[in-house]
């Protein structure tokens, strides 16, 4: 538990010393649709840490845009708090908003517009407005993977050229045999 409480809280630090200081928009995954991981701006040219946060178990990729964070927690080993999506000031660490889904795990988030889309294990996209994190509304949450299995939305989704992007695992079962 405190390991995991330990990690989840050392990517938010590593996020916080590489992005904080920087004026990169780091969208989705990688940062760019061709999730190369390139940021042309300089990072941060000291090792102060300017704030940090523990909201829970961190179990995908923070992105930026502007003076925001946004990251999504999902059900550690413990007694962590219920999933949800968060939004924080890059400057202050102020919790801007948080979003309970109940999805229960999540994939990464990206950015697309004016929302903040991430997909939950039961095969929904969900979009919630960057502004408040209230859900996007009419077509939302979107129903992806028919299939979900155990492991819905797999990836972080990609939003390119207008549209989104989602992997989802496959469910193959071998034939019954006789």
């Amino acid at each position: 538990m405190k390991k995991i409480t330990f990690l989840s809280l050392l990517l938010v630090v590593v996020l916080i010393m590489v992005q904080g200081c920087s004026a990169a928009d780091y969208l989705t995954f990688h940062g760019d649709a061709g999730r190369t991981g390139y940021v042309a701006e300089v990072g941060p040219l000291s090792e102060n840490i300017r704030w940090s946060v523990s909201p829970g178990y961190i179990d995908s990729s923070p992105v930026v845009e502007g003076d925001r964070v946004y990251l999504a927690t999902t059900y550690g080993m413990g007694n962590d708090p219920d999933p949800a999506v968060f939004c924080y000031n890059t400057s202050t660490g102020v919790e801007i908003w948080h979003a309970s889904i109940g999805a229960g795990f999540y994939s990464g988030i990206t950015i697309a517009d004016d929302l903040v889309v991430v997909g939950g294990t039961d095969g929904y996209l969900y979009a919630l407005n960057k502004a408040d994190g209230s859900n996007a509304g009419m077509g939302w949450p979107a129903h992806a993977d028919a299939n979900a299995g155990w492991s819905g939305i797999s990836s972080t989704p990609l939003y390119y050229d207008g549209l989104l992007y989602v992997l989802s695992l496959i469910h193959i079962s071998e034939p019954t045999r006789p």
